[in-house]
């Protein structure tokens, strides 16, 4: 599993207690007396996707990094792939 699976999973199960806490199920608004707990949960799912947000970032500048590595080791292959991607006409 992945760290970002992971964090999903947590998500998910971060959720499915929040819904627990609220009214008619939907992870809306808390029940009453459950305040506390459903903003407990919110706030925890909140920083969650905050991190899934920034591994996502971390991705892609490590792909673009990788990206430009090899356009700098090999221009001619990448200007060759370029030039197949073009339309034919």
């Amino acid at each position: 599993m992945t760290r970002m699976e992971a964090i999903r999973l947590a998500i998910e199960e971060l959720e499915k207690q929040r819904r627990i806490c609220s009214k008619n199920r939907q992870g809306l608004i808390p029940l009453d007396g459950m305040e506390e707990q459903f903003t407990r949960l919110d706030s925890a799912i909140h920083e969650l996707k905050e991190i899934c947000q920034a591994l996502q970032a971390e991705c892609v500048k490590r792909s673009i990094a990788v990206w430009q590595e090899k356009i700098m080791e090999e221009p001619e292959a990448i200007q060759t792939a370029m030039r197949d991607l073009m339309p034919a006409g």
